[in-house]
């Protein structure tokens, strides 16, 4: 079970460094991944207790996986914000274009 957790920890770093690079496909391709071990967590959280040493672990691991989502949202937000600036004058084009031709 702590390796699905290391595997995310992981993942979540490959994701900050394609995110540092504005790799936004590798982002993509990554998050999916990442998708499919959290689909996972259910299964294996139902097993056995953990051990104290074996849940602070978990809890670090986790609390490392937040860490560099936030960081990659941050990241993000430049990007996102030019995506919508783009998507917004397509829309308002494509209104002026439809309000033509009608």
């Amino acid at each position: 079970m702590i390796s699905l957790y290391e595997s995310m920890v992981e993942i979540s770093r490959q994701m900050l460094e394609a995110a540092r690079r504005q790799d936004w496909d590798g982002l993509g391709r990554l998050e999916v991944l990442c998708q499919g071990y959290i689909h996972q967590i259910p299964v294996y959280d139902e097993r056995a207790p953990l051990s104290p040493q074996v849940l602070e672990k978990k809890v670090a691991m986790l609390k490392k996986i937040l860490s560099n989502d936030k960081e990659i949202r941050e990241l993000m937000e430049p990007w996102m914000a030019r995506l919508n600036q783009i998507m917004g004058a397509r829309i308002a084009g494509s209104s002026k274009s439809a309000d033509k031709e009608g």
